[in-house]
């Protein structure tokens, strides 16, 4: 076969060779031999490596060495390839396999090879290339899974041949079953690939898959023109910022997609993958999209600024967004929640609809300014003060939201309490864990000065799970509230001796927190804790006081 000589930049060799960025001051151009003609040979089976979108690749050949492209050659060998643009580094790591996980036993494996082989006969090869090429990625899944499983089989059988779990015979056994899959899978590999991909007739060319982009790309501008040209003013300034921004995402997106084709384009051209005069008729092809988006980019703009400069449309925008807000905000005031808690929850959920809109259009609005100001259609005063401006609008929501949710779900509507409890004894029980739980959390508290020394880590673990305890009981009474088995006031009354012990822990966790400095990253946390243990005996620590502040520690 012919070889194909071709300029490269090193930065690909340097890939391929896994160099990180340090080396990317040393780029050079330098001239390759492209060798389609050169077979990669695994485990005695020869394998065709593809990229990421399943094209082949081939190596290259530089200086009397041999180049493989490393994610291809990476997955062949059960690596998982990562490229940290970054840093320009090759990450690769080996793939975890995972034993049983497929194909559990030695007769699931034989099987699965047996449906795979079947799928295989009958598979009857597509007329193009590209359909080919989606029979193989269709049924080449299969066989990579019953590859992963034969794998972690061979691995776990060993292993329990070396721990004895295995007699001499059942791993014989056991290992001449799995060599007779690992040969049939090899050759259901090989005859996929001669069924399939290793038919190139009718594979496109390079210019004809540039050529097919070009005509999509055409389409969808033809498209985006037409949607411009209908473009007009909406019944409101809101919906006018949102329709312009679709259209002006679609225009960018569209935009990319022309760049990244002219890149395509060239590095075919210096690859040698198309001729002169096919470059030349894909450029022009290419030329004129990038006019035609150009133009539509200004046909829109002249459209939207009929409406006033972006400045004055994103502050009509935020004017009605302001009013909507203050009119949300209102109807939370207004809100005389039902009595009925099913009846409740509807009338939550039908305003917080309301706040979510809202929320999507400040969110909305946001991208819009930001992209203005990269667009240069506002300057960075007139930004700031939209931003800003923005900003308070968020804040303004997130607190009638708050204030939505605590009306509705912790009581502030009038509750009917005529002082009895109520059935069950909910409240005595309750009023029972929390003293427990309170008296545990004295006791804690009190070990601080006897066992701090020796155990301050443990007791401060301690603390957490007690407050985590304690976050636990506020939410079984929350729950027991809204189910109508605790009254307002014996809810007000439990959660008020809640919050007590809850206090309590916290303060004490703040307490060793701080004594003991293990937040600190200077690496004195022992010469702290030791020295402030002193201090704090000599000048009262023992006694519950620190920083001029009561803790009532043996309370």
């Amino acid at each position: 076969m012919k070889r194909m000589r071709t300029a490269v930049i090193a930065a690909v060799l340097l890939g391929v060779l896994a160099v990180g960025a340090a080396a990317a001051s040393g780029i050079q151009q330098i001239l390759v031999d492209l060798r389609p003609d050169i077979t990669v040979e695994v485990d005695g089976m020869a394998r065709t490596m593809t990229d990421k979108n399943g094209k082949t690749v081939y190596p290259i050949s530089y200086d009397g060495t041999t180049y493989l492209p490393v994610r291809a050659l990476g997955e062949i060998l059960g690596q998982t390839v990562e490229w940290d643009s970054a840093t320009q580094t090759v990450i690769m790591t080996e793939k975890v396999l995972e034993p049983a996980a497929l194909y559990p036993t030695v007769d699931d494996l034989e099987k699965g090879m047996t449906r795979s082989e079947k799928a295989i006969d009958g598979l009857t090869p597509a007329d193009t290339y590209v359909e080919r090429a989606k029979q193989y990625a269709a049924l080449v899944g299969d066989l990579d899974d019953l590859r992963a499983g034969l794998d972690a089989l061979v691995e776990e059988t060993n292993s329990d041949f070396s721990a004895g779990k295995l007699t001499l015979a059942e791993f014989t056994d056991l290992n001449n079953r799995l060599g007779a899959v690992d040969v049939r899978l090899k050759d259901a590999y090989t005859d996929l690939e001669t069924k399939t991909i290793a038919d190139e007739t009718g594979k496109l060319t390079a210019y004809q898959i540039s050529a097919n982009n070009l005509t999509e790309l055409e389409a969808a501008m033809t498209e985006l023109e037409q949607a411009i040209e209908a473009f007009k003013p909406a019944p409101t300034t809101v919906e006018q910022a949102q329709s312009y921004a679709a259209l002006s995402l679609r225009l960018e997106n569209l935009y990319e997609q022309i760049s990244a084709r002219y890149k395509t384009i060239n590095d075919d051209y210096i690859q040698n993958r198309i001729t002169n005069s096919e470059y030349n008729s894909l450029y022009s092809r290419a030329n004129s999209l990038d006019v035609r988006a150009k133009d539509a980019r200004a046909d829109l703009e002249e459209k939207n600024a009929a409406s006033g400069t972006a400045y004055q449309v994103a502050d009509a925008v935020i004017k009605e967004l302001d009013s909507r807000t203050a009119s949300l905000e209102q109807e939370v005031r207004d809100l005389k929640p039902s009595q009925d808690y099913i009846e409740r929850v509807k009338e939550y959920l039908a305003i917080e609809e309301k706040f979510s809109a809202l929320s999507q259009d400040i969110s909305s609005e946001y991208s819009i300014i930001n992209d203005d100001l990269r667009q240069g259609r506002t300057s960075y005063s007139e930004y700031n003060s939209l931003n800003s401006r923005l900003g308070g609008l968020d804040v303004r929501v997130k607190e009638a939201r708050t204030d939505l949710k605590e009306k509705v779900f912790q009581g502030v509507w009038e509750d009917p309490d005529d002082g009895t409890t109520t059935p069950g004894g909910s409240y005595d029980d309750y009023s029972d864990q929390i003293t427990a739980l309170a008296g545990r959390i004295a006791d804690l508290v009190k070990k601080l000065w006897t066992d701090g020394w020796e155990n301050g880590r443990q007791l401060l673990q301690d603390l957490k799970a007690l407050d985590e305890e304690c976050g636990k009981l506020e939410d079984l009474l929350e729950s027991a509230y809204k189910q109508s088995k605790l009254s307002k006031s014996e809810y007000r009354s439990l959660e008020s001796l809640l919050d007590r012990a809850e206090d309590r822990v916290e303060d004490a966790m703040d307490y060793l927190e701080e004594l003991f400095d293990w937040d600190d990253d200077d690496g004195d946390d022992w010469w702290n804790y030791h020295n402030r243990w002193n201090y704090g005996h000599d000048n009262g620590w023992h006694r519950g006081w620190y920083k001029d502040d009561w803790f009532d520690w043996d309370d």
